[in-house]
């Protein structure tokens, strides 16, 4: 079984999706993918388990969480960047590695071994993180302990954390035999601590702090993080570190620091990649000048936009996959296929998923600005629904208090003039088409229909002046 099937059960387990979809997710033609679900299918035979159906070139997959960690659980295939990664987590857990024992664990010939260690070593020293052989006793750190050593190691338990119902064998065994700390100690103090300086949860925050949780239960509390506080303000750090205190019982002060520099990414969106580089500016001056955006209004959407990228990046870095369905709008397609461009323009790689949440930021954007000015609307209803009607419209206009909404039987839609209607953005009516440009049809009126309607309204205009630029 290739990692390339592999890749493939994994998007077909999101859900129903159409083949076009998988296309955006790996990298072969249609007709590859169809004969790479073929071969999927009879391994899953071969293993008694329930195939991949396709229906009008739309396949889905139905299993239990149970069922697929076991399935997976069950797998012995690994690639090369999964055999380095175990390699490179045993050596520097345990400060030493005897190739020759380990590569009999996970099942791959001496060249083999030797080639993916090289890679390691390069690597390593890159880092500065040095080693030794000692004759046959096996290969060992030069420094046994230290900040990049840590940095590494929870990078490298963090893709097994985010993976964990994807996990191989030899991968199940690693996690199984590292992970030694108290996951729901971790989601207590996880939860307080975001309630406290009202920050968003994620499975990178809290993967993050198990991870380093890990390596403190393996290395012992040491050694200081102060290179993790580079680039932090110093006013700000201090005030989250302090909410830490509350747990200094059970957590050393070093690994307190740790916590505090997490939480501080969490609560004000910063990554070091990010910081170090000039990635994002790069790519918000192309969106600015793609979508005609002004300065003075755009502060929040740099800021806005910048979670979302990040988010994309480190979602790519470390290999969490996920699968959003492309949406059903012509419109928003259009910005994403814009998005798209800027980003492999400027060859930044993301996921379909994380450059769809681009785009959807950008549309939110687009809709708060259109909403920045009064908004007309004449909403015609069959006679006997406009009491409902008026309660969804006073309900929805809770949301967007800038729209001015009037609502009359549809019987009065016969004696207005043209001239009258026009001063309207836009018209309703969930009973009959009506001859006017501005027109947009509801099949019934409901908050969530109402909402994209008003999207679709914003992504015309910007689609349209997206042609004249």
């Amino acid at each position: 079984m290739s990692n390339t099937i592999i890749t493939l059960l994994k998007i077909v387990l999101q859900g129903d999706i159409h083949i076009e979809e998988i296309a955006k997710y790996i990298n072969l033609d249609l007709n590859s993918i169809d004969r790479n679900i073929h071969l999927l299918n009879e391994y899953l035979k071969e293993k008694g388990l329930k195939q991949v159906i396709r229906h009008h070139n739309i396949y889905s997959l139905e299993y239990s969480t149970g069922e697929i960690k076991d399935f997976f659980s069950q797998l012995d295939i690994l690639s090369s960047k999964e055999r380095r990664d175990i390699f490179a987590i045993r050596f520097l857990i345990y400060g030493y590695i005897n190739l020759e024992k380990e590569r009999q664990r996970i099942g791959v010939s001496r060249t083999t071994a030797i080639k993916d260690f090289k890679i390691v070593k390069e690597e390593l020293e890159e880092k500065g993180i040095l080693l030794e052989s000692k004759n046959s006793k096996g290969i060992f750190l030069i420094e046994d302990d230290n900040e990049e050593i840590r940095k590494i190691l929870c990078e490298k338990i963090l893709k097994l954390y985010l993976e964990r119902d994807f996990l191989s064998v030899q991968r199940k065994e690693l996690f199984d035999e590292l992970n030694i700390v108290n996951e729901e100690y971790y989601m207590e103090l996880y939860k307080d601590i975001i309630e406290k300086i009202d920050g968003q949860s994620s499975v990178f925050s809290f993967y993050s702090i198990c991870s380093m949780g890990v390596v403190e239960k393996w290395k012992g509390d040491n050694i200081s993080y102060d290179s993790f506080t580079i680039g932090i303000e110093k006013d700000k750090f201090i005030e989250i570190e302090k909410y830490l205190n509350d747990y200094s019982d059970k957590i050393s002060e070093n690994f307190r620091k740790f916590l505090a520099t997490v939480f501080y990414k969490v609560k004000y969106y910063r990554t070091y990649d990010v910081v170090k580089s000039k990635m994002f500016d790069t790519f918000y001056k192309e969106i600015r000048k793609t979508f005609a955006i002004q300065d003075d209004i755009s502060e929040k959407l740099y800021e806005n936009l910048k979670v979302y990228f990040v988010r994309g990046l480190v979602k790519k870095k470390y290999g969490f996959f996920s699968v959003r369905k492309t949406p059903t709008s012509k419109n928003m397609n259009i910005i994403i296929k814009k998005v798209s461009r800027i980003l492999k323009m400027l060859e930044i790689e993301m996921i379909y998923s994380d450059e769809v949440g681009v785009a959807e930021c950008l549309i939110d954007f687009f809709l708060e600005e259109e909403l920045q000015n009064k908004l007309s609307i004449m909403a015609f209803v069959k006679d006997y629904s406009i009491d409902y009607v008026k309660k969804i419209l006073k309900s929805f206009l809770q949301c967007h208090p800038n729209l001015e909404i009037t609502v009359e039987p549809y019987l009065y839609y016969k004696f207005k003039n043209k001239v009258e209607l026009k001063k309207y953005e836009f018209i309703l009516s969930d009973t009959e088409i009506l001859t006017t440009l501005n027109f947009k049809r509801l099949e019934m009126f409901s908050i969530g229909e109402l909402e994209l309607l008003l999207e679709e309204y914003v992504l015309e205009k910007r689609v349209e002046n997206l042609s004249t630029l």
